[in-house]
This record gives C-alpha cells, sequence and structure tokens, in this order.
C-alpha cells in the first residue's frame, strides 16, 4: 500500500485547517458528526474537470487538500467524541467502587485472592470459598500486580483491564501506521475508542488483555515481515501464546497463526522464529500454569466450559442471531466500510493477519454468542479489526483517483460516531461518584453492624476485600455454582452451602442481586427471612423459629431440628408421583396428617408448603390442631388461587398459627385431583418457635 505521507500532504495548510474549522462549526450548527462529511462526500470528484484524462490517475490537486481537511475534521471529531466517552462514561466507570458489570467484582476480587495467596482454581476441598474460575489466569495475574499500587477492590481490576486496553490502542495505532502513516494509525485507534465495546477497557474482564497481547502480536508479525527481523517475528509468536492466556476464544486464532505461517512470504528462519515463539512460550506459560494453580485451572478452564455447552435451555441459535442483528444494527457503517477493506484485499490478493484471524475468529464468535450469558464484550475483537481495516481503508482510496477520494470521505463519515456532545477540560473530574461512595460505604457498615459469619456471593465481596469483616465472608461464585449444579459437577443440595443454609450457620446471607439461582433462592427463603436492604445489596437473616423441619417426601420418617420432630401420624389416599403427592382415587379426599412436638411450648408455628390445582372442585385445606384433636386455624385454596400451568413449585405459600402446646398437628386434606408438591430441593417445611424466642 502506498503510504498516506508519500504525497498527501502539501505545503499548504491553510486549505485543510479551514475546511477543518469549517467542518467543525457546520458541526456544532446541526449537533451531528457525520452529516457534515457525508454532505462534502461528493465534492472530491469537482477534480475530474481539471483532468485532461479520465481514464489516468490525477496528480494530488485541490480535491487532495480538500480530503486532507475532511482526515483532520474526522480526527478532530474523534477526539472530541472521546473526550465525551470520558467525561460521561469511561471515568466514572473507572473511578466508581461500585460494578457496573455483573461479573467484575468476582474478577477484581480473584485478582486480589491470588495476590493473597488463595487458590482461585479450587477443587472440592476446602468447602469456603467455593469459587469456580472460567477464564485463565492472564487477567488475575495483572490484578494481582496491579493490586499492589491500587489495593483491594475493582480499581486494581479496572487498571489490568486498562493496561490491556492501552496496549490494544496502541497495537492499532502502530499497525495503522505501518499501513499507511501516522494520520491512519491515529485513526484507527480512535475509531475503535469511539466504539460501545471500547468500554471493556475499562471493565474489570480479560477481553482487553488478550485482544491487546493478540493485535500486539499481530503487529509485531507485521513490523517483522517489513524489517525482516527474526526477533520481532519471535516476539509475536511468543505475544500470541501470551494471548491465550487471557482466553479461550484467542486458542484458534493462535492455531490458525501458527499455520498461516506456511502462508505467508516468509524465510524459513523467519517461519522458524514465529513458530518457536508460539509453541515454545505456549509450552513454557502452559506448564507454568498448571504447576501454579494445579490441576483445577484444567477443569475450570477448558472441560467446564465444553460441558457448558451441553446445556440446550441456555444455548440456542436464536440468542446469536439476535445479538448478531443487535450488533450489525449499530455498526453497520463501519461494517460496510470494512467489508470494503475485504474486497480491496480480495482484489490485491493480500490479507493481512487481523483480517485472516478475525475471519477465523467468527464461527467461534457465532457459538458463543448461542449462550445465553454472551455480552457485548465478546464484539471487542471485531471493532478493532474492523476500525482498523476501515481505516486502512482510508489510506488506500486517497491516493487514488478523485473518485476514489469521494469514497474516502464517506468510510470517514462511518468511522465518526453520530453524537455530538462538546465538554470543557475542566468538565474532566478524577472523583469517583459520590453517590456510588456513598452506597459502598453505608454496604460496608451494615456488614460491620453483622456479628458472625456471612454467606456472600463472590460477585458482591469485591467491596470487603481488605478490610477486618472479609475474613468472615463465606463466598460462592454464583453464575457457576448454578451451573455446576445443573450440569451434575457439584449438586447444590449436598453442597456445604446448602448444609450451613439449612443448619442456619450464618448470620446473614447476602445477595448482592447480580444472580441467585432458583433452587437457592427457594431453600433460602425457607431458613432465612429478608433483614437490611443497603443499596443493591439484600440482606437475609436465620428465621427464628426454634426448629424447621423439612420432609423432602410423604414418608413415615421423623425429621428433626433443634429439639422438634415431625412425622407422619395419618396417610389415607396417598399416591406419590415423585415430586408431588394426589389422591390415589380421586373420587376421595386425600388426608396426610403430621404430628410435631417440641421441648417446650410453641408460641409460633407455621407450615410452607407447594399445592397446585388443575381443574375446577379441586381444593387443598390446611388444619393446624392441637394434640387433643382442638382446631386452631384452618385455610383452604381452591382453583383458581394458583396459575394452572407450571408447577407446584412455583406456588409456594405458607399458613401461620399459634398452637400454645408442645405438641400439634398439621393435616392436609386434598380433593379431586389436587397435588402437594414436594422434593428434596422444594420440601414441605414445619416450623415452631418457642414462646419468648421469635414471632
Amino acid at each position: 500500500m502506498r503510504r498516506l505521507s508519500r504525497h498527501f500532504f502539501p505545503a499548504t495548510t491553510l486549505v485543510p485547517a479551514g475546511l477543518l474549522a469549517g467542518l467543525l462549526g457546520l458541526a456544532v450548527v446541526l449537533g451531528n458528526w457525520r452529516e457534515p462529511l457525508l454532505a462534502a462526500a461528493p465534492l472530491p470528484l469537482l477534480a475530474l474537470l481539471f483532468g485532461r484524462r479520465r481514464d489516468a490517475p490525477l496528480p494530488p490537486g485541490p480535491d487532495a487538500l480538500f480530503v486532507r481537511g475532511c482526515l483532520l475534521y474526522a480526527l478532530a471529531a474523534l477526539v472530541l467524541a472521546g473526550v465525551d466517552l470520558l467525561v460521561q462514561v469511561r471515568l466514572a466507570e473507572l473511578l466508581s467502587p461500585l460494578a457496573t458489570n455483573p461479573i467484575e467484582g468476582r474478577e477484581a476480587l480473584k485478582g486480589w485472592l491470588l495476590r493473597t495467596g488463595q487458590a482461585i482454581y479450587p477443587g472440592a476441598e476446602p468447602a469456603w470459598p467455593r469459587l469456580i474460575t472460567l477464564y485463565p489466569p492472564l487477567f488475575y495475574i495483572v490484578t494481582a500486580a496491579c493490586s499492589v499500587l491500587a489495593g483491594p477492590g475493582l480499581l486494581a481490576g479496572k487498571l489490568a483491564a486498562l493496561a490491556g486496553g492501552m496496549l490494544l490502542l496502541a497495537a492499532l495505532f502502530g499497525l495503522g501506521r505501518l499501513a499507511a502513516g501516522t494520520l491512519v494509525g491515529m485513526l484507527a485507534a480512535l475509531a475503535f475508542f469511539a466504539t460501545p465495546e471500547a468500554g471493556v477497557v475499562v471493565a474489570c474482564k480479560p477481553d482487553s488483555l488478550a485482544v491487546g497481547c493478540l493485535l500486539a502480536g499481530c503487529l509485531a508479525f507485521a513490523a517483522g515481515r517489513a524489517r525482516q527481523s527474526r526477533r520481532l517475528l519471535l516476539l509475536s509468536g511468543a505475544l500470541m501464546a501470551l494471548a491465550c492466556l487471557g482466553k479461550q476464544q484467542v486458542w484458534p486464532l493462535a492455531a490458525a497463526f501458527g499455520a498461516s505461517l506456511f502462508a505467508y512470504r516468509l524465510s524459513w528462519p523467519q517461519r522458524r522464529a514465529a513458530l518457536a515463539g508460539l509453541a515454545g512460550t505456549g509450552l513454557v506459560l502452559a506448564a507454568a500454569s498448571l504447576l501454579w494453580f494445579g490441576p483445577g485451572l484444567v477443569a475450570q478452564t477448558i472441560l467446564f466450559p465444553q460441558a457448558m455447552s451441553g446445556l440446550a435451555a441456555d444455548n440456542s441459535a436464536a440468542s446469536a442471531l439476535a445479538r448478531a442483528s443487535a450488533y450489525l444494527s449499530g455498526h453497520w457503517p463501519l461494517l460496510a466500510a470494512y467489508a470494503g477493506w475485504l474486497f480491496v484485499c480480495g482484489l490485491r490478493r493480500r490479507l493481512p493477519l487481523p483480517d485472516l484471524l478475525l475471519l477465523v475468529y467468527l464461527p467461534s464468535l457465532w457459538r458463543t454468542l448461542m449462550w445465553s450469558g454472551s455480552d457485548t464484550n465478546h464484539f471487542l475483537f471485531v471493532s478493532a479489526a474492523a476500525a482498523l481495516g476501515a481505516a486502512a481503508l482510508v489510506g488506500t482510496l486517497v491516493c487514488g483517483r478523485p473518485a476514489a477520494r469521494a469514497l474516502a470521505v464517506l468510510v470517514l463519515a462511518a468511522l465518526v460516531p453520530v453524537r455530538i456532545t462538546l465538554h470543557g477540560p475542566s468538565a474532566l473530574s478524577l472523583a469517583p461518584p459520590q453517590a456510588a461512595v456513598d452506597e459502598a460505604t453505608a454496604v460496608r457498615a451494615a456488614l460491620a453492624a453483622v456479628p458472625g459469619p456471612v454467606l456472600m456471593d463472590a460477585e458482591g465481596a469485591y467491596l470487603f476485600a481488605g478490610t477486618p469483616d472479609f475474613s468472615r465472608l463465606r463466598l460462592y461464585d454464583a453464575f457457576e455454582t448454578d451451573l455446576y449444579d445443573r450440569l451434575g459437577l457439584a449438586p447444590a443440595a449436598d453442597s456445604p452451602m446448602a448444609a450451613d443454609i439449612v443448619k442456619r450457620r450464618a448470620a446473614r446471607f447476602v445477595d448482592s442481586q447480580v444472580f441467585i439461582s432458583q433452587k437457592l433462592l427457594s431453600l433460602l427463603h425457607l431458613y432465612f427471612e429478608p433483614a437490611e436492604r443497603v443499596g443493591r445489596y439484600a440482606f437475609y437473616r436465620p428465621r427464628p423459629e426454634t426448629g424447621l423441619l423439612a420432609i423432602p417426601v410423604a414418608d413415615r420418617v421423623a425429621r428433626t431440628d433443634g429439639g422438634w420432630s415431625a412425622a407422619a401420624s395419618e396417610a389415607v389416599n396417598v399416591r406419590n408421583w415423585g415430586s408431588y403427592i394426589q389422591a390415589e382415587d380421586p373420587g376421595k379426599p386425600l388426608t396426610l396428617t403430621y404430628a410435631v412436638s417440641g421441648p417446650a411450648a410453641a408460641g409460633q408455628a407455621l407450615v410452607s408448603y407447594c399445592p397446585r390445582l388443575t381443574a375446577p372442585g379441586q381444593t387443598v385445606t390446611v388444619v393446624a390442631s392441637a394434640a387433643d384433636g382442638r382446631e386452631l386455624a384452618r385455610t383452604t385454596h381452591g382453583f383458581g388461587d394458583f396459575p394452572e400451568r407450571g408447577e407446584g413449585f412455583d406456588n409456594r405459600t405458607q399458613f401461620a398459627f399459634r398452637p400454645d402446646a408442645a405438641a400439634f398437628a398439621v393435616r392436609f386434606e386434598l380433593t379431586g385431583a389436587a397435588q402437594l408438591w414436594l422434593n428434596a430441593a422444594h420440601p414441605l417445611v414445619v416450623g415452631a418457635a418457642e414462646s419468648g424466642a421469635g414471632g
């Protein structure tokens, strides 16, 4: 490619400067960065009037000065748009003590745990913390290093992501500069920074480090080819291997890089250098990671994602299509310009390495987008490569005919954002958002006021890292724990967390409102009740009942808790269908009675159960009676009280009464084909609070 600087900068600067000022003024009047370029795009065609031969390339003329002014305007617009993003979004996200993305907190926390010597890829033991780390360790290692300066909390993780983002921007600048000069390099970096995906550079996610290392490897490869440097080619392979330590989606790209070495024009010594960097560094990093993190690294970063792809309910082509369509609708000008660049590459029969890797990435991207939890960060490499390709296309077109220069202005219009918001330098604030600071302080104070151990999801525990209260936290990865349960890798019902909830061994259960599985939430509501609510954090305290007797199946086995016991004393016309019971003969009522007794008089009692009624005439009646048969209270549910469809577990309800005695009975009467649902995850529960022990 002819470099833009070769014949693009005449001595005259007044025309480009005047055009720059005029376009900026027009943008302010229109309130739009893109429209001035769209309006100006046809003007270079006027240069055809000065050409004596339409079929010959024209030397730089008035249209060259015009296009230079448009390029300077595009760079100015992108700089101002970048300042707008910094003022309104990026700086606030970087400095905020609260996470803006659901997974940010746990990723930053794991970096701090790594720094303190704790395992982030543990096996089944110890019981706490229960961490399941999906990503390879590069981000956590860099976060641990940043925490030496930034301390615990989100900032260290955001600085790690920012380091990856700076590397990514530098690589885009270098690749653009190699392709067509300094201005094109600036255009590529600034155009990417203006995309929504660039927000990942201030989020606690591993993507920016992985893509930054990948593009840095592409830059080293391009520079090594241009300079015939085996050292740079060796470095390119090493950076590709390092990128593999950032995220699994890079692995097929590293393999494609290795294969592409036999397609690009390289001498055998150069090819061997790049392969040695890739394979040698890869083997060293893999061995070092296994020695440091143990076999849990393989189980959680390789075997676990493979198992996740088998969950049909969470993987669908419809989800991938919806996300891809949303990305296309928001980025179609950029992608159209990038398609033009690929067309030019096809005509030349030369495909730069970033574009080759992007084409290899697309099938795995589709597979990733099928996952219900995928986010916009997976488009980071797409936006970066598209910005680079579109900027390179500008560098190609401005050196062509006037018609090509007109197309260059259209491509510039595709690179600049639409929205215009201007800020003065004083608008840049390095203070964290006060509302977020106040909320973080209030949450820490609320936890400090709670004595004893606390169960908490790792997604929200980052606020307490490095505080005296952190040692009281029993942490679990909320999202991955649910997936492990659904995959059968670690059933939640048999976990130490479930045992701690059932036995009410924690002073509080804290949910940061990021994610909690329905199975865990159902269990939690049986043994804990809502307490404090501070910001996004919901606190639950143990229920006050002395005994909470969980009955997972309608049998005659006695269940005990806190000195109280419950056992079936009467079962008539009962048929067990696995997850629910129903009358054996629907023409006769079902009766199921539990006798409950304890060491002291119960001032308050409750029954928690899951009925389901599917047709008129069906009823579920719950009767509480004293030991002598005297009725204390009753409640009846009829058809229409609950949804007809779904499971009975969705209809959990509670019935409270006052026994004022150490023994009482609870009787269920079902008519018609009414159902009473219960199993190990959703048991029938009888609770009793001794007088003076709570209400």
